[in-house]
Parts: structure tokens; C-alpha cells; sequence
């Protein structure tokens, strides 16, 4: 999966956020698995809207918070 890199990366880059992201994309493309296995919808979809929607949400608040940051 793979969401399962961002776990090594929290520690090197210094961002602890980056595990809660990895258990979301993880947990996106389980998801994506069972819906496309027990429905119609294309496991793809699901996966690339919703690991979109993860990022979008990691990247919004870091933003943010960069932005307040005087920059040297």
C-alpha cells in the first residue's frame, strides 16, 4: 500500500502528521478494495478521490501554518 511510506518519513522529516496521513491513505485504499469487490464502483475512483482528499487535507493546515512563519 501505498500509504505505508509516509511512517518511515515522519520521523526524518519531522512531521509526526504524516502518520495520521499514512493510516488514511491506508485505510482509502482498503476502502477502495471492498467497494470495488462488493459493488460497482471502480476501486480506482475511490482510491484517487479519496487519497486526494487525504493530501488536500494534510497540505491545507501545513500551508497555513507556513504561511504565519517568518521566513529567514
Amino acid at each position: 500500500m501505498v500509504g505505508l511510506h509516509f511512517f518511515p518519513l515522519a520521523p526524518v522529516l519531522g512531521s509526526p502528521r504524516l502518520r495520521v496521513l499514512g493510516a488514511v491513505v491506508c485505510a482509502v485504499a482498503l476502502v477502495a478494495l471492498i467497494a470495488g469487490l462488493a459493488g460497482s464502483v471502480a476501486p480506482g475512483l475511490v482510491a484517487g478521490v479519496g487519497t486526494g482528499l487525504a493530501l488536500l487535507g494534510y497540505v491545507v493546515p501545513a500551508l497555513v501554518r507556513a504561511s504565519g512563519q517568518k521566513l529567514a
